[in-house]
C-alpha cells in the first residue's frame, strides 16, 4: 500500500474512491468491501458529533443512505458509494465517532457484499491521487478549505 499526502491530506492507493461522497471502498475479500470516510471528507464536515448506520443486512443501491452523520458543518445522510448488501457496521465507530480522527482509513463504516464489477465506476487506486488533488482544489476554490 502506498500513501500520498497532498496539502496535508493523506490519500491511500490501495482502495477505490467515490468522487462525490468522500467515501472510500477497500476490497477485503471475494466481492467484499469495507467503506469509510476519507481524510478530505473528515476535514470538510467539521467536528464530528454523531454517526448512525443502517441495520444489517440491508440491500442498497448507489446513492441510498447507509447512515447519517452529524457534524459541525454537515448534518445529513451518508450515501452508498456502490450497490450491495451491507453485512456489518462498525459499532465501535457508532459509539465513538471521534475514532475517525485517529485513523480515517482504518475506521471503516460498513462492510458490504458486492456484485462483480461494482467498483468499476469508482476512482481507481491508480487515479486516486490525481482525483483527490482535484477535489482538494475544488474545495479550496469554493472557500470550504482555508489555504
Amino acid at each position: 500500500m502506498t500513501s500520498h499526502v497532498y496539502r496535508g491530506f493523506e490519500v491511500r492507493s490501495d482502495r477505490f474512491y467515490h468522487h462525490d461522497t468522500n467515501l472510500w471502498a477497500l476490497p477485503v475479500g471475494d466481492d467484499i468491501v469495507r467503506v469509510g470516510l476519507d481524510a478530505l471528507g473528515l476535514e470538510v464536515n467539521g467536528t464530528l458529533a454523531q454517526l448512525t448506520l443502517v441495520e444489517p443486512p440491508c440491500r442498497v443501491v448507489e446513492g441510498d443512505p447507509i447512515g447519517s452523520l452529524e457534524a459541525e458543518k454537515y448534518v445529513g445522510a451518508l450515501a452508498a458509494p456502490l450497490a450491495g448488501t451491507i453485512l456489518r457496521t462498525n459499532d465501535h465507530l457508532v459509539r465513538d465517532v471521534t475514532q475517525l480522527y485517529a485513523g480515517c482509513y482504518e475506521a471503516w463504516l460498513v462492510e458490504m457484499a458486492t456484485e462483480p464489477g461494482a467498483l468499476d465506476h469508482l476512482v481507481t487506486p491508480d487515479e486516486a491521487l490525481e482525483d483527490f488533488t482535484k477535489r482538494v482544489e475544488a474545495f479550496r476554490a469554493a472557500g470550504v478549505l482555508a489555504w
